[in-house]
């Protein structure tokens, strides 16, 4: 098989994989066209199909769209198996993470409550104390208060005495201030003065605190330029009893012709002065004999300022401990509000971590099996170009045969792709590996028949290169495909129909489905049609159909169908078109009695397999 091929190959090109795919090519064509022979050899052939240099290149064509589209479908699947695979491993990483996560959130949790319970507890014990020392300040206001009553009642006891003696007293300052200093002058300057006027110097110079009394020391004492004021601002507390005593007796109290106004008579500046220390006298003599109760109250004061001072400390202290708990409970909401959300988000945590194990550990068959896939790629990607050479194969040659000439030919096929050593998958399934499962089951609902011949024929339509000529006796076939075009609103016509050329322009021109039936022999006319001879002039896509140039619309379909298991194909006819054959054999037979059979027997095993797929 290398040799047939070697002279194209030659230098560092020779015996490689390339070589050998050529040389593939080559025998898979001589083998369809052996089957070919050999069936229309067979007693049982009514018909038979012609292979040209068309159907070659056809082969080329289909291995490598077959190739191409088989290499991105392996790629795009091992991309999503893998991902799938990275899926599961970060989210059981990400378990493990959360499961971390939740252990650090269950301590801070316990840390929370525990500070919680300890901001509460000193809350509660803080309002205790708070609530004690409240009880205690209100008591020792009470005390406080009933102190300030009894000061209150002695320092007016005291206050009255003085409010009778200190009038007198004001008075008498106001006289004092009336002295003019010639007066004082007029006395000083006097020899021998009046007794009177001598007497009451005598008396103030006693309370001011002279030592010396001699006429001489009191004409000194009233020269001074400060005695005046002195008197005025004489301090009644300075006056000592032994100075009262001796006024008292000796110039008041003991001298009967001393008064205010003999001495008035003799000094106009004297007389305010006797006035002034008669006043001054009386008044340091009920000052004094209220000096106890003076006392009392003083002492009163201090103990109500202990009283004060200590309630206004406790008042302090309560109010510092109110706005403590007030930070407690502050604090204690802000806890039990961070408790509350970690409780919520260690819930929603775990529940993410029990639906992600549960998610994993339902996926642990498939996680094995994408993992077996994953590990299988490499030997799928090895046996790429086999599938591909088997797959272009059946869709270029198999759609004539019938069911056991396809089989056969396709043992030959891998027979010569062993030769080759070129790697295949010994369980490629044609139909699985060509087609979807969705649409395998949208061809069932459009009516085509559900057994392996229909199926395959459903796959070479699907992927036809040239445009189909389908044999197909019962009928089934032409339905299935009326159905499966209408969206594109297939016409059925045939050769014989007098509109069929007006019919031919329109499907071509607007990109429509046409089915032309009972074809004996393809009409020259569409010789351009299924050859392809596309032009493009002008920005227009155009094709000659008889003398005319119509514009061709790449959606354009055209279906060729006989009814006629015996048609005589021509070589030219089978080198134009895709031969699709339905025609019923023993096999294909047993196939759709037993698809049918199950279908009436055993309904819910169909429903189950059409949910399958």
């Amino acid at each position: 098989l290398m040799d047939k091929v070697a002279k194209v190959f030659e230098g560092p090109n020779s015996g490689g994989l390339r070589q050998a795919v050529v040389a593939a090519l080559v025998d898979l064509h001589h083998t369809a066209k052996e089957t070919a022979e050999d069936a229309s050899q067979e007693a049982s052939s009514i018909t038979r199909t012609f292979l040209s240099p068309r159907d070659y290149l056809t082969l080329i064509q289909n291995f490598v769209t077959c190739l191409t589209k088989r290499r991105e479908d392996v790629e795009d699947e091992q991309l999503h198996v893998n991902a799938g695979l990275d899926k599961l491993r970060q989210t059981q990483e990400n378990v493990a993470e959360l499961k971390q996560s939740l252990g650090i959130k269950t301590s801070e949790l316990r840390e929370k409550e525990a500070l919680a319970n300890e901001k509460l507890q000193q809350m509660v014990a803080d309002q205790n104390v708070a609530e004690k020392r409240k009880e205690e300040a209100e008591r020792m206001s009470a005390e406080a208060n009933t102190q300030q009553i009894e000061i209150d009642k002695r320092k007016e006891e005291a206050q009255r005495d003085l409010d009778e003696a200190e009038p007198a007293l004001r008075s008498a300052q106001t006289s004092v201030r009336g002295i003019k200093k010639r007066d004082l002058d007029e006395v000083r300057n006097l020899a021998r003065p009046p007794a009177n006027v001598k007497l009451t110097l005598e008396c103030v110079a006693i309370m001011i605190g002279e030592s010396k009394i001699e006429w001489t020391d009191v004409r000194k004492m009233l020269s001074k330029s400060d005695f005046i004021p002195n008197i005025l601002n004489f301090d009644a507390d300075k006056l000592s009893e032994k100075q009262i005593s001796l006024v008292r007796r000796k110039y008041l109290d003991g001298n009967k012709d001393l008064n205010s106004e003999s001495v008035m008579r003799s000094s106009r500046a004297c007389g305010p002065l006797y006035t002034w220390a008669e006043s001054q006298i009386r008044y340091s003599t009920v000052y004094n004999r209220i000096q106890p109760l003076r006392e009392e109250v003083e002492q009163l004061e201090k103990e109500a300022k202990v009283v004060k001072d200590e309630k206004e400390q406790i008042e302090s202290e309560v109010k510092s401990l109110e706005a403590s708990i007030v930070q407690y409970k502050s604090d204690y909401a802000v806890l039990i509000r961070d408790v509350e959300a970690l409780k919520s988000e260690m819930e929603a945590v775990t529940t993410k971590v029990d639906r992600a194990e549960s998610l994993l550990k339902s996926l642990g068959h498939e996680s094995e099996r994408w993992q077996k896939s994953s590990e299988g790629f490499q030997a799928i990607l090895r046996s790429l170009v086999g599938d591909a050479l088997l797959m272009a194969g059946f869709l270029t040659y198999a759609g004539f045969f019938d069911f056991k000439n396809r089989l056969i030919m396709m043992d030959r096929w891998r027979h010569t792709l062993d030769i080759l050593g070129i790697e295949y998958r010994e369980d490629l399934g044609i139909v699985e590996s060509l087609s979807k499962a969705s649409s395998r089951l949208h061809w069932q609902s459009d009516g085509l028949p559900g057994d392996q011949l229909s199926l395959e024929n459903g796959v070479i339509l699907d992927h036809a290169v040239r445009f189909p000529l389908v044999i197909d006796p019962s009928g089934h076939a032409i339905s299935f495909l009326m159905k499966r075009h209408k969206d594109e609103k297939i016409q059925k016509t045939s050769f014989l129909d007098k509109a069929f050329m007006k019919t031919l322009a329109g499907a071509v021109r607007f990109g429509t489905a046409l089915l032309v039936e009972n074809v004996e022999h393809i009409d020259p006319i569409l010789n351009p049609l299924l050859n392809k001879e596309i032009q493009r002039t002008g920005g227009r896509t155009l094709v000659r159909i008889g003398t005319e140039e119509i514009d061709y619309s790449p959606k354009f379909k055209i279906i060729l169908s006989t009814k006629n298991p015996a048609v005589q194909l021509t070589p030219d006819v089978c080198s134009r078109v895709t031969l699709v054959n339905f025609t019923v054999t023993p096999a294909s037979l047993q196939s759709q009695s037993m698809s049918k059979v199950v279908t009436c027997v055993k309904p819910e095993l169909e429903e189950q397999r059409a949910a399958v797929l």
